[in-house]
């Protein structure tokens, strides 16, 4: 069985972009396979928000992170690893 489990932390530098919603979509968009969530212990980077996901089979999804009319886009950088 094929197991992926994916984990997101937005820090402190992401967070200060008026973030509004962090979601991963699937096939159907209007069942999220994660939705970002608020995160209780921020730790040394200053986390504020994080999703999680584990899927069973290959799934090609979209990271969708909505922000509000102030964000401006040249001040963003995701690294995943």
């Amino acid at each position: 069985m094929l197991r992926r489990r994916l984990g997101l932390r937005l820090d402190a530098l992401g967070c200060k972009f008026a973030l509004e919603d962090i979601e991963l979509l699937g096939a159907d968009a209007s069942v999220p396979l994660a939705v970002g969530t608020p995160v209780a212990n921020p730790g040394p980077r200053g986390a504020c928000v994080a999703l999680d996901v584990e899927v069973q089979t290959p799934t090609v999804a979209d990271l969708v992170i909505s922000t509000t009319a102030s964000f401006d886009a040249g001040d963003f950088n995701l690294n995943f690893r």
